[in-house]
């Protein structure tokens, strides 16, 4: 099982290191980072985002002036 050519078999991936887990294999030395090997041993689940519009960036190739609010007195300023 290796990732030369292709995907890893997450599922099966996902259960040899839970099983080496359960052996007290030190997955650490997998080769993985702790996110990765969260995210396969299930531990945590990180969003997949969806690809978003030129709508929801607005537009870029326009520079607008910025409102800036004052810590102090809470009021709102234009800043260029």
């Amino acid at each position: 099982m290796n990732k030369v050519s292709d995907d890893w078999d997450e599922d099966v991936l996902s259960q040899l290191l839970v099983e080496l887990q359960q052996e007290n294999v030190d997955i650490s030395l997998s080769g993985f980072d702790d996110v990765d090997l969260k995210q396969m041993l299930g531990e945590i689940e990180i969003p997949n985002f969806d690809a978003g519009t030129s709508e929801d960036q607005g537009d870029l190739d326009v520079l607008s002036s910025k409102l800036v609010t004052c810590p102090h007195c809470k009021e709102e300023f234009e800043h260029d």
